[in-house]
């Protein structure tokens, strides 16, 4: 019956086998020569249904079972060594479910006795010495012991060296082999041992074919030792093998692969390794869901459990760190907990479990501020740093991580004492790293900011230039995550700006600068590159000021506008003209387009990233059955479009092929008005004017600080969501608040700039009005220069107002200005269609009775075809149909803005709440005949709080989908005045014959609306042009 089991795996064959054994062992006497292998053999049986069923009354009655074979069998008998050797097994599997300390050290015993009964030339000899292998390396993870581990290594050699190449066991040594290695790397740090782990583990999988258990150990097994050289060298080709592995080993059902749990828990550790450098939520998401199977796979009381609630915690730990969710750092600190709980004292993994409780706490401190969360975080750092061996290769972390828990404390308590600790313990730490290990990078950031926060209490030099030379050290580290070295470059930059060394400040932050691209690589999801920029904010304004500082204004330009707008430059290059390329050198013209179109392409949620089932969690799929890791096909083929950009520009009359722009090449964008950069920071702030003649002399606008603007941000914010629906009075205060932030935006920003530039009046009738376009950075972004002014001295001959004085534009970037404007010919307006898309009604939102008459109007108004979709006629897949036919596109609806996550900003549909037609939708498009969009619809200028250098709005997208000229709103506009905005804006183009005096027709309408409306900049002010 035993043996239909084996080939059925039928449990009522299995047992059927134990009750004949059962019934063979109470017929068979003691002292009978048959009763020994009787009860070996319902031990074994017992032992086979524990693994399917983990009922521990099997387990506890087959050990007893062997145990008493083995005190029945003579010490002569031949078998004596076998039914040791299967007792061994038996104690260990008792261990693993109760700790009890006594069973393995039995367990080693019955393996040494078995080995040593067991002549070297004995068939059976191999197996054996595996078990020993396997027992002493159980032993050394519950001891620390490492001569354990050193005889586990040689047994696991042994059996491999006893079992002839082609053998079916061969490959179950090589991965025990291979395990036993990989351990003693992670206790020695021996890049050899690591290697040999490796190869050997790829040999035990190449040996061992077909989709059984044996394979799924050796998969899991060689993943692990992949992860680990990924975690020591850097190669992200490592990690995706490893994931690969996990995957494939999890494809086998819990009853063919009693590893499961430990596999889960590998792979919920490797996704968390590749989200680290990566930045992939989905891997993130992929990586808690796996933690979580492991848990509920692991019986309560198995000795396994605590490592799997630890790596569980640290996935909710990292899933807190990106959505900022409590709930995941309180969960995270409670399994933490309750792992340390079950992991008794001495245990080496107690060590990596009071580290990561401490960081855990130190998280949840940032946001609870409960002092006794950092005295805790303190504590738990330094019995971790006591517990852990002075040779140990993880105490490096474990004193980094103290290092930067007193400095935490510190900032609290101010006490100098932590800080000086802090320090040395970071030198330690740094001291035991090698020099190519990434993980260096964040031990010397971490000093580098000790450093940094005791010379802002010192002042003292040497705590300068050690700090900064810490931080350099990380930011030139070339195995180090970019995301590592973006933040060591920074920390240097700053630490050069409190030593007014501007030179080597302008040195870190084009560092920098030059880091950006590959810490939001094409790759990512467009939310996961826009998470991982959120951390640059501020940078290109720092950038900017030390340039000027320097007296570098050419080189401030080109790095306020590389530091900015990095998303929108990606997207840009992909929309580069091509035909001198495709002229010249087709294939790669094609190959580019090709690479392009892929990486642009819509991204389904990761594979890896939904529900157990879709990473074979659930046990009942085939490896083939697997859905594909999108992963690391998108990461190739973006390393594949950054090789061939640096192919092209290998290339005669191509150098320069997507490199940023240089000061000279930007000026050319300046040829019909001034551009007019204005970079807020607190080392200066100024306005930057670019001309056809190059860069001017900055103006400094001493008044325009971080904070005033912050300042003014509020006010404005306060009189926007004041005034509607509200008193009279109360509309008239949030008006005089908004007139109030004008004059100060007049004072500040516009006057200096325009009395610089000469223009000091009204243009005379038969003058043509003078252009300018602003590119203002950071919080900036959400105010109206270009209604700047004292709009009581409008009637006066040098009007103190924006509006009066000159006709202003937007553009995010200056190299957006450039893409507006390529290669379009002056269409006359007849000529092409134009797509009205109006909601009247839309649901959940208020209604819009001017957005059905908006339409009418426009209809009779513009001369040419003209097509409307309304109601539910304007939905996400229809209005995507329509817009490649017409030249302009004017949508009378609502739209949402999102502040948090701007590529979420949508235009309110028919079909918004399941289907929106978002930024990234938009700026997905490519319209090659697109001339001009009016989005009549609320905040559609607005750009996101955290990435307003990013330019993430809906108008922005518009201009990437191809639109020359681009009319969108700063704020909430009222449903009847924006009906004669448009109609005035209209007339005049009708009037001028084509949409290039867009610009032109929004000033004129909004000077008239601003005649009947002048107290109410609220009505009149919302509107702006962007683009050509």
């Amino acid at each position: 019956m035993q043996d239909r089991f084996n080939a059925t795996g039928t449990l009522a064959d299995l047992d059927e086998a134990i009750e004949v054994s059962h019934e063979m062992a109470r017929s068979t006497p003691p002292g009978h020569p048959n009763r020994a292998a009787v009860l070996g053999n319902t031990g074994n049986a017992l032992l086979i249904r524990f693994q399917r069923t983990e009922e521990m009354a099997d387990l506890d009655k087959g050990v007893a079972a062997i145990q008493e074979a083995a005190e029945a069998i003579p010490d002569s008998s031949p078998d004596r060594p076998a039914v040791l050797s299967n007792l061994s097994v038996a104690l260990r599997a008792k261990f693993e479910r109760t700790g009890e300390l006594t069973d393995l050290d039995q367990a080693v015993s019955m393996a040494r006795e078995a080995v040593a009964l067991t002549p070297r030339q004995h068939t059976a000899r191999a197996n054996r010495v595996g078990v020993l292998g396997n027992v002493l390396k159980a032993k050394f993870e519950r001891t620390g012991e490492l001569t354990d581990l050193d005889q586990a290594v040689s047994m696991a050699r042994e059996a491999v060296a006893l079992t002839p190449k082609g053998h079916s066991d061969r490959g179950g040594y090589l991965s025990s082999l291979a395990l036993v290695l990989h351990a003693r790397y992670a206790h020695t740090g021996s890049l050899d041992d690591l290697d040999e782990a490796v190869s050997t583990g790829r040999t035990s999988v190449a040996d061992t074919p077909g989709q059984g258990a044996d394979r799924a150990r050796a998969q899991v097994n060689l993943g692990l030792a992949l992860a680990a050289r990924f975690e020591r060298t850097g190669s992200v080709d490592d990690l995706d093998d490893a994931i690969t592995l996990s995957r494939a080993a999890l494809s086998h059902t819990a009853d063919e692969f009693h590893g499961r749990a430990a596999a889960l828990t590998n792979l919920s550790s490797a996704l968390q390794q590749r989200f680290d450098l990566l930045g992939e939520l989905s891997d993130l998401e992929a990586a808690v869901s796996a933690g979580r199977d492991a848990v509920t796979a692991t019986p309560p009381g198995h000795t396994a459990l605590p490592s799997h609630l630890a790596h569980l915690a640290s996935a909710l730990h990292a899933r807190f760190d990106r959505s900022g969710e409590l709930t995941d750092i309180d969960e995270a600190i409670r399994l933490q907990r309750a792992a340390l709980a079950a992991t008794p004292d001495g245990h080496p993994q107690r060590i990596g479990m009071l580290n990561n409780l401490s960081n855990a706490c130190q998280k949840r401190l940032d946001h609870s501020g409960d002092s006794a969360d950092i005295d805790e975080a303190v504590d738990l750092q330094r019995a971790a740093v006591a517990a852990v061996p002075e040779n140990h290769p993880g105490r490096a972390s474990v004193l980094s991580n103290l290092c930067g828990a007193l400095q935490d404390r510190y900032r609290r308590s101010e006490d100098t004492r932590d800080l000086d600790e802090a320090i040395a313990a970071g030198r330690s730490a740094l001291a035991l790293v090698p020099e190519d290990q990434p993980h260096r990078a964040t031990i010397l950031i971490s000093l580098g900011l000790a450093l940094q926060q005791r010379f802002n209490y010192t002042g003292s030099p040497g705590d300068l230039d050690a700090g900064a030379a810490a931080y350099r050290s990380a930011a030139e580290m070339a195995a180090a995550p970019p995301t590592l070295r973006l933040r060591a470059a920074r920390g240097w930059g700053s630490l050069a700006v409190l030593g007014e060394r501007w030179t080597e400040a302008v040195q870190c932050f084009a560092s920098a600068t030059a880091l950006l691209e590959r810490v939001a690589p094409r790759s990512l999801a467009r939310a996961d590159q826009e998470h991982r920029l959120s951390e640059s904010g501020g940078f290109a304004s720092e950038a900017t000021a030390c340039c000027l500082q320097a007296g570098l204004p050419a080189r401030a330009v080109e790095l306020f506008e590389e530091a900015r707008g990095v998303l929108l430059s990606q997207a840009l290059d992909t929309r580069t003209d091509l035909t001198n390329l495709a002229a010249r050198h087709p294939e790669l013209a094609e190959k580019f387009t090709a690479l392009r179109d892929s990486l642009e392409a819509p991204s389904q949620p990761g594979a890896l990233g939904q529900t157990a089932a879709s990473v074979g969690l659930t046990g009942g799929s085939s490896p083939s059955a697997l859905p594909a890791d999108p992963i690391p096909d998108r990461r190739e083929k973006a390393e594949q479009l950054d090789e061939l950009i640096a192919e092209v520009r290998m290339l005669p009359g191509f150098e320069t092929f997507l490199l940023p722009p240089s000061a000279d090449h930007l000026a050319t964008a300046a040829t019909d008005g001034p551009i007019i950069l204005i970079n807020v920071s607190h080392i200066r702030s100024d306005a930057l004017i670019i001309t056809p003649l190059g860069v001017r002399s900055p103006v400094a606008l001493p008044n325009l600080t971080p904070d005033a603007v912050y300042d003014h941000l509020l006010q404005y914010i306060s009189a926007l969501e004041e005034g509607p629906g509200t008193s009279t009075e109360t509309i008239e205060r949030s008006e005089e608040k908004l007139t109030a932030v004008l004059q100060w935006l007049w004072d500040s920003v516009a006057g200096p700039v325009l009395e610089e530039l000469g223009i000091t009046s009204t243009p005379a009738d038969d003058e043509s009005w003078p252009r300018l376009w602003w590119c203002p950075s950071g919080l900036l972004s959400f105010l109206p220069l270009h209604a700047a002014g004292y709009h009581n001295s409008r009637f006066t001959p040098a009007p103190r107002t924006v509006l009066d004085r000159v006709v202003s534009s937007y553009t995010p970037t200056v190299r957006a200005l450039t893409h507006a404007r390529r290669g379009h010919a002056d269409v006359p307006l007849g000529e092409h269609r134009t797509l009205i898309v109006t909601m009247p009604r839309t649901k959940n939102t208020p209604d819009l009775p001017g957005a059905l008459a908006e339409a009418e109007l426009l209809r009779e108004l513009l001369p040419g075809p003209v097509q409307i979709l309304r109601g539910p006629q304007a939905n996400y897949a229809s209005v995507l149909e329509a817009l490649p036919q017409a030249s302009r596109a004017h949508f009378a609806c609502h739209a949402s803005s999102d502040l948090l996550s701007p590529s979420s900003s949508h235009l309110a549909l028919h079909d918004h709440e399941t289907r929106p037609l978002t930024v990234t939708d938009i700026a997905r498009l490519r319209l090659a005949d697109a001339d001009l969009a009016f989005l009549s619809a609320c905040s559609t200028a607005q750009p996101g709080a955290v990435l307003a250098d990013e330019a993430i709005q809906l108008s922005s997208a518009c201009q990437l989908a191809g639109y020359r000229h681009v009319i969108g709103t700063l704020w909430s506009i009222r449903d009847r005045q924006a009906v004669d905005l448009a109609r005035d804006v209209y007339t005049s183009l009708i009037n001028a014959g084509s949409t290039d005096d867009a610009a032109r027709a929004l000033h004129t309408a909004t000077r008239r609306l601003r005649a009947v409306w002048a107290a109410a900049p609220s009505v009149w002010a919302a509107h702006i042009h962007s683009g050509a």
